[in-house]
């Protein structure tokens, strides 16, 4: 329904949803290309070296300082991914095809813009909102950390929104029209909180006893060990609380959508497009909560839980850069697009990092968190919850539509 008056029905015929696939593959293809391009891979490896050397910043005891270099780096890469539409901007930004002996001097004039707009922004925050900063009353503390805390809680929600077109995409292949109409929702609910406990089980026969095995000097629990007790070094029935955890999740989404999905069962495919979806759903929101459960109830670390943490950042980055690209080209605004794509996602990838970075300083001088680990594993949680909320406004989307389901 368009907010203009005029009334689009969505085309959802197996044909179209081919071709909208196709056209949405090729746009993430593109960006994926140039989000690896080699004329602006220096600006990855700078923020890796600035967002490492801010992280320690945080460490020596300056949060606020750490807060507004974070900040500015995410204001600076925005701003130029607004100015790169200028050819002379975006000549700067980028390596230009030169000689192996100049390749060095054409990396470094890349990132002189960056690093100019960075360290005036970054000093200009600071001195602004430190404690008893010039825009501050005489005593208020230091706002930059504040504003990252409340950033971090809209990361992990962000996480939640950006699974909405796969799931999406797995309830139309599952649904049809030859289905049945009505049925027994607590039926449905029953099976699907069988299979979150079936994947939950296998979660924790994966990390608790298999993959310590794959680790040469880690022994891994049994089987059955592993699904009561969880990891040996944690405390006793950590397994058996996420499988209640788990168990809990689909009571709340049994709690909040069951009106909706009565009137979902009404429609021509709402049984099986509902089971899809739901199942799907929830089953992300199983292994987000094994995330809170390993890294903050049980405070696990590794190369493991790094590359998980990294691999999801990356993808949540991705698949927001790739969101507002389609918007900008719907709405015709092209602010993002695939040519200043790479600063958009380094600028949210500043703001991310800087996120964690605050609640993990901020967790550990208060003696709550004592790892980056702990303060990502907060995040899932909010995470799975958050799913929880998508799940029912998937639910009540599908039920506005004035098209079938399917």
């Amino acid at each position: 329904m368009d907010g203009g008056g005029e009334t689009d029905v969505p085309s959802n015929t197996a044909e179209d949803l081919e071709t909208k696939t196709a056209v949405n593959d090729m746009s993430l293809g593109a960006l994926i290309r140039n989000l690896l391009a080699p004329s602006t891979l220096p600006h990855v490896a700078f923020l890796v070296i600035i967002g490492i050397a801010l992280y320690f910043i945080g460490g020596v005891g300056s949060i606020p300082l750490m807060a507004a270099g974070y900040l500015g780096g995410g204001i600076a890469y925005a701003s130029l991914a607004i100015a790169s539409d200028h050819p002379t901007i975006q000549s700067m930004l980028q390596v230009s095809n030169v000689d192996k002996g100049t390749m060095i001097i054409s990396i470094l004039r890349t990132l002189i813009l960056p690093t100019l707009l960075i360290t005036v922004i970054t000093i200009t925050l600071h001195l602004c909102f430190r404690t008893n900063g010039i825009l501050l009353p005489e005593g208020t503390p230091a706002l930059l950390p504040l504003a990252l805390l409340l950033l971090f809680g809209g990361w992990a929600i962000g996480q939640a929104i950006t699974f909405r077109v796969p799931a999406e995409k797995v309830a139309l292949r599952v649904s049809s029209d030859n289905d049945t109409v009505g049925g027994n929702t607590k039926t449905m609910y029953w099976t699907i909180g069988a299979i979150v406990q079936i994947a939950g089980i296998l979660i924790l026969i994966f990390f608790f006893s298999i993959k310590p095995r794959l680790i040469p000097g880690e022994n891994g629990s049994g089987v059955f060990e592993s699904i009561i007790h969880g990891a040996r070094d944690g405390f006793i029935g950590n397994g058996a609380v996420y499988l209640t955890l788990c168990a809990l999740l689909v009571f709340l989404a049994w709690l909040l959508t069951k009106r909706d999905i009565d009137d979902a069962y009404t429609h021509p495919g709402g049984k099986r497009w509902v089971t899809g979806w739901s199942v799907t759903i929830l089953v992300f929101a199983t292994w987000h909560m094994s995330s809170f459960h390993r890294k903050t109830l049980l405070g696990a670390t590794g190369p493991f839980e790094i590359g998980e943490e990294i691999s999801l950042m990356l993808f949540t980055i991705l698949m927001a850069t790739w969101a507002l690209t389609g918007k900008a080209r719907k709405s015709g605004t092209q602010r993002v697009h695939e040519g200043n794509a790479i600063h958009w996602a380094i600028a949210f990838s500043f703001a991310y990092a800087g996120s964690v970075a605050t609640l993990t300083h901020i967790g550990s001088e208060y003696g709550i968190l004592q790892n980056p680990q702990q303060a990502l594993g907060i995040g899932h949680l909010i995470t799975a919850f958050s799913l929880l909320l998508l799940h029912r406004q998937g639910i009540r989307d599908k039920i506005m539509s004035d098209t079938p389901l399917n």
